[in-house]
């Protein structure tokens, strides 16, 4: 009996550091950062969820970039997954049946979010949402403001300007070449299109409603199909308002020769 008293408290030991194990394990440290983090994010404590960032994803995701995208609902449970290469995964159930996943590593003694499939959407609409920012920046610039007092607002990194080519840069790249300062290139090629809709006006057309008109209306022998975009954005095509040709990405227009804005032509301009 004597010798197995020794015996037994061992094993009443071994199953208390295996209870307290089990209270203090990873995937309990894990539950409770990745429910932290969502809690944080989802209700607008955006400097409170970037802290639980880890170092390289806070480079990308500044606080103010929390509030870009509609908060997803509040968590309702969470599941621990597997690890993978972002780290261990969390699939966290929302109150509203969807889903959102974040992925935790182990940095500076705790862990932290190094994923979240809802950042995922802002990082990958950081572009768009950098370039329309840009664009107000742009206005800024042209009333004297230097472009350091802007920042990128998916990062949070300040703006700057390549004297030499005269553009707009995003250190984070999300505005490509950068952003035209002046837009010389465009108000070039708008002054051109003001020119041929005054030469398809004065054939004995109406103002058309957008410059892409001009093609089927002439049978081909003023314009060009779909219209015209601007040189230094792709996806943006020029319209016609208020007589002029404007440009949307620049939101600067150019007078069609020989037009006066009147009630009828075109649609409003819009600064």
């Amino acid at each position: 009996m004597r010798r197995t008293l020794p015996f037994v408290a061992a094993l009443l030991l071994v199953a208390l550091l295996g209870v307290t194990g089990i209270l203090e394990s990873p995937g309990a440290e894990i539950r409770s950062a990745a429910g932290g983090y969502v809690l944080a994010a989802s209700s607008g404590a955006s400097e409170e969820a970037c802290a639980l960032l880890t170092d390289s994803l806070s480079e990308l995701i500044a606080p103010q970039a929390f509030g870009l995208l509609p908060a997803p609902p509040q968590a309702s449970s969470t599941d621990l997954g597997r690890e993978e290469p972002r780290g261990f995964s969390a699939s966290i159930e929302l109150s509203d049946g969807s889903t959102r996943t974040v992925w935790l590593r182990r940095e500076g003694g705790s862990w932290r979010i190094s994923g979240d499939s809802w950042l995922d959407g802002v990082l990958g609409a950081a572009g768009m949402l950098c370039r329309e920012y840009g664009l107000s920046v742009l206005a800024g610039i042209a009333g004297g403001e230097a472009a350091s007092d802007f920042s990128c607002p998916v990062t949070g990194a300040p703006y700057s300007v390549d004297a030499a080519r005269g553009v707009l840069i995003c250190p984070a790249g999300h505005l490509g070449d950068g952003l035209a300062i002046g837009g010389d290139a465009c108000a070039a090629r708008r002054s051109e299109v003001a020119r041929e809709v005054s030469l398809f006006v004065s054939q004995g057309h109406d103002l058309p409603l957008s410059p892409g008109d001009m093609w089927s209306e002439s049978g081909g022998a003023i314009g060009q199909p779909g219209g015209y975009r601007c040189p230094d954005n792709g996806y943006s095509y020029y319209e016609i308002r208020d007589s002029s040709v404007w440009c949307p990405f620049h939101a600067a227009g150019t007078p069609v020769p020989g037009r006066e804005p009147s009630d009828g032509d075109g649609e409003a301009a819009q600064p």
